[in-house]
């Protein structure tokens, strides 16, 4: 009889602990893409802010201003860019800088 009682106990008490676990996997990366994702968006209006007040920026200066790396910077600026928002001027080195698009 006492045996029935604890399976039972153990049977419950791992359904209860089941039931209150913490999120893991995809429940747990939506939280974190969304803080990644307001960060973005926080840069983004930054990067386009300091464009509005500059005649052209660079990846050197954007880095510089958000205090990300080079390759963050290629990523923003190449979103900026398929929306529209900036163009690109020369391809890579010291000559390539963005222009925004009136």
């Amino acid at each position: 009889m006492q045996l029935n009682y604890l399976i039972a106990g153990l049977v419950i008490g791992l359904l209860v602990g089941w039931f209150f676990r913490k999120p893991k996997g995809k429940a747990r990366e939506n939280v974190r893409l969304s803080e990644a994702e307001r960060e973005k968006a926080g840069n983004i209006e930054k990067i386009n802010s300091y464009i509005s007040s500059h005649s052209s920026v660079t990846n050197a200066e954007i880095a510089k201003l958000l205090g990300v790396s080079d390759a963050t910077v290629v990523r923003y600026m190449d979103e900026l860019e398929a929306s529209g928002a900036v163009r690109q001027i020369g391809k890579t080195g010291i000559d390539a800088h963005y222009e925004k698009v009136n």
